[in-house]
């Protein structure tokens, strides 16, 4: 599973990978604006950079701080 994300500031989109198998836990640590807000979406797809199977909407935009 990925979880993309994106900022309303200048910053570029990223997504983050869980990156230790099925059914594992994953975390991601990034350094953010807290006056900048951010939305994600969650996007299933066969390994890291294969196509995408499924993308869901974007969330509402959300504060970040």
């Amino acid at each position: 599973m990925i979880v993309g994300f994106r900022f309303n500031y200048d910053r570029p989109d990223g997504e983050c990978h869980r990156a230790n198998g099925a059914g594992a836990a994953g975390c991601c640590n990034y350094d953010m604006r807290e006056d900048g807000k951010i939305q994600f979406r969650v996007v299933t797809r066969n390994g890291a950079t294969g196509p995408n199977v499924h993308e869901s909407g974007w969330t509402p935009w959300l504060a970040i701080g």
